[in-house]
């Protein structure tokens, strides 16, 4: 049995003291919270929200329903507890908006997902349509109804009114996440024993399901995934549905599998033509086409950061990147400071 340091021990506590709140009171204790607060967002918490919009890597917005200050904290401290009690009973196949409280130990990533699919015949990618949004009040108060909560029903109807917007799980929301883990938990448990039953390996990341095999994937078995999703409420995504063979370049969400998990070519091709436009123009030159120096300089500092967590650190390719990146870094720094 893992040894628990004296911090852990005291988050498991609170986490413990959530699964037996019975009254608002209780919950307001469990979260450090004066009770009034608890009640007053309970109350406006459908109120409470601010809607804007984000671009999409492919086009068109995505929109975000964020709540205010007050709710939001309230959510965190909720969503905390939430994460301690789902790292202890999620399935083996999620990866995705899962948190690990202990140091040093196992962490999950898109990484991760993808590693269960490396050196495939056939990769299968799925997704579920509106993720969040397809999973509404009443289920929400239905799992906190559920293992392991077993709340009252007074008690689920308040954690859902804190938790839901309009309805429907609020993409924005700190609590989003992890309900979604908590909500599709027979879900993921259903997929894996199909997908145990038909020799596949299958992994979860939020709204992404993937699938692989050294055997042939029949149309049957993606009919039978869409029947699994449409029993729990979910609808596919099909054009986002992909087939990949063991002939070309196969991708779990977003990542090369073929033999081991990379980035693709391009864009590591794509840091190198950052850094020479950099090297060549200079930073303001280099950033034209974007908002501004610092927007590009955040935006190449993450791919290379992504590079890293992708391949190791250890990686020649990314070794060399990022000691370019700091040799103009440097510069650029030593410049403004003239």
């Amino acid at each position: 049995m893992e040894k628990l340091t004296e911090k852990e021990i005291k988050i498991y506590a609170r986490a413990h003291a959530f699964l037996s709140i019975k009254e608002p009171e209780d919950l307001a204790a469990c979260l450090g919270l004066p009770l009034g607060v608890i009640l007053d967002a309970i109350d406006g918490s459908d109120t409470d929200y601010y809607t804007f919009n984000i671009p999409k890597k492919k086009g068109g917005f995505r929109k975000i329903d964020a709540p205010g200050a007050i709710l939001k904290g309230i959510q965190k401290r909720i969503g905390f507890l939430l994460n301690v009690i789902y790292y202890r009973m999620r399935p083996a196949c999620v990866h995705g908006f899962v948190k690990n409280i202990h140091d040093g130990t196992e962490s999950f990533s898109i990484v991760s997902n993808a590693s269960a699919h490396t050196g495939s015949g056939y990769v299968l990618n799925m997704d579920i349509r509106d993720f969040f949004h397809s999973i509404d009040i009443r289920r929400v108060k239905t799992l906190f109804m559920s293992y392991p909560f077993f709340l009252s029903n007074d008690m689920a109807a308040y954690m859902a009114l804190l938790t839901t917007y309009r309805d429907r799980l609020p993409m924005g929301a700190p609590t989003s996440p992890v309900i979604s883990n908590l909500a599709c938990f027979l879900f993921d448990r259903r997929m894996m024993r199909f997908a145990e039953e038909q020799r596949l390996s299958f992994t979860r990341y939020a709204d992404d399901l993937s699938f692989s095999s050294n055997h042939k994937i029949m149309d049957s078995t993606i009919l039978a995934i869409k029947g699994i999703m449409q029993d729990y409420g979910f609808v596919l995504n099909e054009e986002k549905t992909r087939l990949y063979t063991g002939g070309g370049r196969q991708l779990v969400t977003g990542l090369k599998v073929n033999e081991k998990v990379n980035v693709d070519r391009k864009f590591i091709r794509s840091i190198r033509a950052m850094l020479h436009n950099w090297r060549k123009k200079g930073i303001s030159g280099a950033s034209a086409v974007n908002a501004g120096t610092d927007e590009f300089y955040n935006i190449l500092k993450g791919k290379i950061d992504f590079l890293k967590m992708v391949r190791g650190e250890h990686d020649p390719v990314y070794k060399k990147l990022r000691t370019d990146f700091r040799y103009l870094s440097a510069a650029h720094n030593q410049v403004i400071q003239e």
